[in-house]
């Protein structure tokens, strides 16, 4: 016999080799164990997923002559038989190409007579939400009451297409995704019971390539597998899918902080040459902005991942607005739909990213706020973001490493830059760390250090910097809504707000948010003070605003009709 594809070499024999689908193959064998087996079963769920095995393992349980707690004994004459294809009781359907009614009605009339060697005459229909709806009205009366003997395992990726008089007759089980964990754990079995020997992290790459099914990854895998005798590394599988490497990814999201439009190209040229699927590195681009996302406002989604990747993930995201990476997922991911129908997908790619570059050729809204952020920079802090350019662009060859490499770049400023020696500083630099005049966060941090800040004055004013952040900071003044100064401890500035908790409280104190939120104080009222921003309770809050409330309307009424009129009312209201 030829060779035989791994993904059929491993195919799980019993319930517990499922990987993934516990709380279905627990359910299963609860039902064998304790002999109440239903009539009619649904399989749904992604492609890959052990939908069809799960199915021949039930049939063959449900038959066995030996079970194992409601696992098959696999050495059984019935096992055996069904094993090697010749158990006439087990019948496979590939609903696609037998759809009909006549296919149909040839079944209903099949399942009327007794099975030949086994208990149960079991019906596995793949696919069927390929019947017609004929097809399924003439199968309806036999789902439902079908003879003592029979069982019927219909499987489907499209669950949603079956009418709902089947799904109702049936006991409906959805086999979920799995994880990349419990792929890679099955792909070092594989690999170690077919002598394979590749890296750790080569099959990690694979498991995150198949997209939650465990199908797809023995197929890569063995597609690895055939490219050389010897050890496969990371690079080569790399190659072999054709997916952009981290190098690259790293080197685009460096280029995407410096708006550097020119080695985001050279670098995507030199992918394409390399072979690399334009579809796989939209893909990939996406995915790679969505982690260095997940990094900047929730760290701990990145458990998963190796520890130099997320704290190169970290550096990264130290760089880059919130704002900034959701516009370019969303220009990216418009792009990767048109690029499906476009004859030159390249071109497209090569244009979002230009357009991630350039924030003045995107006429979006979140282009515009792209742009405004950036006059921002320039008004308060006193400079713009470096776009690099002539003898300043970085070159597309120096693109950083990842964290962990013989020789990683780190990211300093706006763009990326090899690192110097420890210890010693750039005559540049030194410089430069002695500026003569102070302006825009400098002269901020010098105000902190030179007198105390005036609550009463930021108090009245502060509408007027929660107006400032809606322009500017339209996340942050969402969460802040709610908020007002409570207490000046010296130079900083404590501020209460109402329901901030968990993740919320994290984003607001975060470096990026507490800058922004100081720039607008110093903007609006010309104080420069650090913030400190706390979480407070509503009858706290609701207490303290009545109260400056009422302090508002005495000082109106005083300004509009004079204090000895005020005060006469008030002793008259006595």
């Amino acid at each position: 016999m030829g060779y035989t594809a791994l993904y059929r070499q491993y195919r799980p024999l019993g319930f517990d080799q499922v990987v993934g689908q516990e709380h279905i193959t627990t359910t299963l064998k609860n039902q064998l164990i304790g002999d109440r087996v239903a009539h009619a079963y649904l399989f749904a769920g992604t492609r890959g997923t052990g939908k069809t095995s799960t199915a021949r393992i039930f049939a063959r349980a449900v038959n066995c002559l030996d079970t194992q707690k409601g696992n098959p004994c696999n050495k059984c004459e019935i096992c055996n038989l069904a094993l090697s294809g010749k158990l006439m009781d087990i019948i496979e359907i590939d609903a696609a190409s037998n759809r009909g009614v006549d296919e149909i009605r040839d079944l209903r009339e099949k399942v009327k007579y007794p099975p030949a060697e086994a208990r149960y005459r079991v019906y596995i229909v793949d696919e069927v939400h390929m019947l017609t709806a004929e097809a399924f009205n003439a199968l309806l009366k036999t789902l439902e009451e079908p003879p003592s003997h029979v069982i019927f395992i219909l499987a489907t990726t499209e669950p949603h297409k079956l009418p709902a008089t089947v799904l109702s007759r049936c006991q409906r089980f959805d086999f979920k995704r799995i994880s990349v964990s419990e792929i890679t754990e099955l792909l070092q079995r594989v690999v170690k019971q077919a002598d394979i020997i590749i890296d750790r992290g080569a099959l990690e790459v694979i498991a995150v390539s198949a997209d939650g099914a465990a199908r797809d990854a023995l197929s890569l895998l063995d597609k690895c597998s055939t490219l050389q005798q010897g050890r496969l590394t990371l690079d080569r599988v790399v190659s072999v899918l054709g997916m952009a490497n981290e190098k690259l990814l790293f080197g685009l999201s460096a280029a995407l902080a410096c708006r550097d439009a020119a080695g985001c190209i050279t670098l995507l040229n030199r992918a394409i040459k390399d072979g690399r699927d334009t579809g796989q590195l939209f893909k990939d681009i996406i995915y790679h902005l969505r982690d260095i996302l997940i990094a900047k406002v929730s760290p701990s989604g990145l458990s998963d991942m190796s520890k130099e990747k997320a704290e190169h993930l970290l550096m990264v995201a130290d760089k880059l607005e919130v704002n900034t990476l959701i516009r370019a997922i969303d220009v990216l991911s418009e792009a990767q739909a048109k690029a499906k129908w476009s004859a030159h997908p390249g071109i497209l790619l090569e244009v979002a990213l230009v357009k991630l570059c350039e924030p003045s050729m995107d006429s979006s809204i979140e282009g515009l706020i792209d742009r405004i952020s950036r006059i921002e920079s320039i008004v308060l802090k006193g400079k713009a973001p470096k776009a690099a350019s002539g003898k300043d662009k970085a070159p597309a060859e120096d693109v950083p490493e990842p964290a962990g490499a013989d020789s990683p770049e780190e990211v300093q400023g706006d763009c990326t830059v090899k690192p110097a020696a420890r210890g010693k500083s750039r005559p540049h630099e030194e410089n430069k760390s002695k500026p003569d005049k102070q302006s825009g966060a400098t002269a901020v941090e010098s105000r902190n250090t030179q007198e105390d800040i005036d609550l009463e004055q930021i108090t009245a004013a502060w509408n007027k910097v929660l107006k400032h952040l809606e322009k500017s900071k339209k996340g942050l003044f969402t969460l802040l809504k709610n908020s007002r100064p409570t207490e000046a401890k010296g130079a900083a500035l404590v501020i209460g707000c109402q329901a901030l908790h968990g993740i919320y409280y994290d984003i607001v104190n975060s470096k990026e948010n507490k800058e922004a939120l100081r720039e607008a104080i110093y903007t609006v009222t010309g104080s420069g003070c650090e913030v400190v921003v706390e979480s407070v309770d509503n009858e706290q809050s609701s207490l303290q605003a009545d109260m400056e409330q009422e302090c508002g309307l005495y000082e109106e009424a005083v300004e509009i009709f004079g204090s000895h009129l005020v005060e006469a009312l008030e002793d008259k209201d006595d």
